[in-house]
């Protein structure tokens, strides 16, 4: 075996040292990224899961500026973000709209302050004109995409 033999084994094997360490490179981000997300998708399952919330109570009243009073109780195992709250009546009312008002219900909102724990109770207000005696579907939605509905019929 020549010299020019041994240079260009030591060159391949060289040339191959540094593919396979690119390419370990490489699957390791990707392999790390990969369980970063899967790790996320369980969580937010997880939290789906364990998260659950029950309407109570629907009023509406007509006067100057009309409302409709909703009332949750976190049912679930699992602290909420009343920020991220989705209501549903007579179409979406979106996070930033003037026209609502959420707060934990004060006499209930003992353990963490602001934060919507389980056996919490969640007012939400809406300022939304609706047609008197009609039967509307108001819906909730969690930051977790639990879902709750229940229907109500407006007074005369």
């Amino acid at each position: 075996m020549g010299a020019s033999t041994v240079a260009a084994q030591v060159i391949l094997f060289i040339a191959i040292i540094g593919i396979t360490t690119g390419l370990v490179v490489v699957f390791n981000n990707y392999v790390d990224e990969t369980t970063s997300s899967t790790r996320s998708q369980w969580q937010m399952m997880s939290n789906n899961l364990k998260t659950d919330v029950t309407i109570t109570s629907i009023g509406y009243a007509k006067d100057e500026i009309s409302n409709t009073t909703i009332y949750l109780l976190n049912t679930g195992k699992t602290k909420l973000d009343v920020n991220q709250t989705d209501i549903y009546l007579d179409g979406y009312v979106s996070r930033d709209d003037a026209g609502r008002k959420i707060i934990i219900e004060p006499s209930t909102d003992v353990l963490d302050v602001g934060i919507w724990n389980e056996k919490e109770v969640l007012k939400i207000i809406v300022y939304k004109n609706l047609t008197l005696s009609t039967t509307y579907q108001v819906c909730v939605t969690t930051q977790y995409g639990t879902k709750t509905c229940d229907a109500f019929l407006t007074p005369n």
